[in-house]
């Protein structure tokens, strides 16, 4: 074998172990997620703990975006869009944005922070497809 066949037979390989290992997403997916962290810090430095509270989402297409369900916790009936750079559901990673909120969202894990006239809410997770 040549040296250039020999080298595309590696990158062959390469590319398809990463494609054996990553788990696909795709619009209209649901997430469970499990909350591993939720405070607020607020003006003055002080953080306030909250309860941890399970929620959901899924990916809309024709929202282009995170839609939160309706449970009772942070996310109620939240709206977030994906970054339009950055964002590739079907890799499970993204990241979006609303005017207050950021999130990032890789391989299952879940981080967003909220930053409002309070102070900062920062919100973490582990989240699995339903």
């Amino acid at each position: 074998m040549t040296d250039q066949g020999a080298e595309r037979t590696k990158l062959l390989l390469i590319v398809l172990m990463l494609l054996s290992t990553m788990t696909y997403a795709d619009w209209g997916d649901t997430y469970f997620c499990t909350a591993t962290h939720h405070s607020r810090v607020d003006l003055d430095g002080e953080r306030t703990p909250f309860k941890l509270k399970d929620f959901t989402f899924h990916l809309s297409k024709e929202k282009n975006a995170m839609v939160f369900d309706s449970s009772e916790n942070f996310f109620q009936f939240t709206v977030i869009g994906l970054a339009e750079l950055g964002s590739f559901p079907n890799l499970e990673s993204w990241s979006a944005e609303d005017e207050n909120s950021k999130v990032v969202f890789i391989e299952g894990k879940f981080a967003h922070s909220f930053v409002g006239g309070s102070g900062v809410t920062v919100n973490t997770a582990t989240c699995q497809k339903t």
